[in-house]
């Protein structure tokens, strides 16, 4: 997603920041600013499990969206036609009384 693009790119130039200058980064400040930007479905989520520092939220964050992606992933690769089915006989092959059934219409 753009917004995780986004948040990994951040987050190196924060590195970046750190070693020029030599100091950490306020975590806090980090916390409180990635919940600012979260997309409102992301912000929601993470404020449900209220992660009590940067180091959680982080972990959590990376979770969700690795969990998201791959969900999304999977619903792409999905190549498997839809199936149809009009009928399903209670009588096998003899006859007897069917069911029918069309889900695609």
């Amino acid at each position: 997603t753009v917004f995780e693009r986004e948040w990994m790119k951040w987050e190196m130039e924060i590195v970046q920041f750190e070693k020029v200058e030599g100091k950490q980064f306020d975590r806090q400040l980090m916390h409180a600013l990635v919940l600012e930007q979260a997309p409102e479905d992301i912000r929601k989520q993470l404020q449900f499990f209220a992660p009590s520092d940067y180091n959680q939220l982080r972990d959590m964050l990376k979770a969700y969206l690795g969990r998201r992606r791959s969900w999304t992933a999977q619903l792409s690769l999905s190549t498997s036609p839809a199936v149809e089915v009009d009928a399903i006989s209670k009588g096998g092959s003899k006859g007897g009384d069917a069911v029918c059934f069309n889900f695609l219409r």
